[in-house]
């Protein structure tokens, strides 16, 4: 019991990394009784994978499942799951570690308010071997501001118009562009959508035209048409807008 005591004690206080690692050794060979060689000689840190969310990502949920992957070598040690330290802006957070899925998963006790965070794990194998990973995400809540001022509400093919809205937001957005023809133009109720749009590039100004044509490419039907411009911050907060326009194509169907 003595011998015991004194090696938990040199793995919990060790004098060096290498007084460390040998208190590991025995306590795995004379303590945990372990014969195997390739584990008792085990140098190979654990691997963290699969973090979430994912590094320098942004999400518009305040209690986001923050959790990583913490594996051991196939012919490793195992994870001494008594050495794990989970933080987020350096304070530690509780978790569950679940040893035949390898998932490291965080609980959060509260809402997390609008900001960056970081998140941290520390761990080792029962050979010592020590691992740690870090990685940073974004909290973000609220839906992009945006102005907007429509240019041109007239599509001519013959005059070489397009109807163009003019978008500008306090933070960097992409937007989705969508068009429905009309049916009743006193009621302004939608029909089918006739051209549909994605933009892949954030930006604070962006100008969408449309020149009357769907997607295929074929002019649409001369009449009034509802555009609806749904911007999209990082975290896919969502601000839209709608305005009408009107086809008025001499060569139109």
């Amino acid at each position: 019991e003595i011998v015991k005591n004194k090696i938990l004690e040199h793995i919990k206080n060790p004098s060096s990394t290498t007084d460390k690692k040998f208190a590991y050794f025995l306590r795995n060979f004379i303590i945990d009784q372990i014969s195997d060689i390739d584990k008792l000689m085990d140098m190979t840190p654990p691997t963290i994978s699969n973090l979430s969310p994912e590094d320098n990502s942004y999400t518009n949920d305040s209690t986001p499942k923050i959790y990583a992957y913490l594996l051991d070598d196939e012919k490793g040690i195992g994870i001494d799951k008594e050495n794990i330290s989970f933080t987020l802006n350096g304070k530690d957070l509780k978790f569950t570690y679940n040893q035949d899925t390898k998932a490291l998963v965080a609980t959060l006790e509260s809402i997390l308010s609008d900001g960056e965070y970081e998140a941290q794990i520390k761990a080792s194998d029962k050979a010592g071997n020590e691992t740690q990973k870090k990685w940073k995400f974004t909290v973000d809540t609220i839906p992009p501001e945006v102005d907007y001022e429509v240019l041109n509400k007239i599509i001519n093919v013959k005059k070489e118009t397009k109807a163009e809205i003019q978008t500008t937001t306090n933070e960097p957005t992409t937007f989705i562009a969508e068009i429905f023809r009309v049916k009743d133009k006193d009621k302004g109720n939608k029909g089918e959508t006739v051209f549909a749009f994605e933009s892949e590039e954030f930006s604070h100004d962006f100008i969408f035209a449309w020149d009357g044509k769907d997607n295929g490419g074929n002019l649409v039907e001369n009449g009034v048409y509802t555009v609806r411009l749904s911007v999209l911050d990082r975290a896919k907060n969502t601000t839209s807008f709608e305005e009408k326009v009107n086809v008025n194509n001499e060569a139109g169907k």
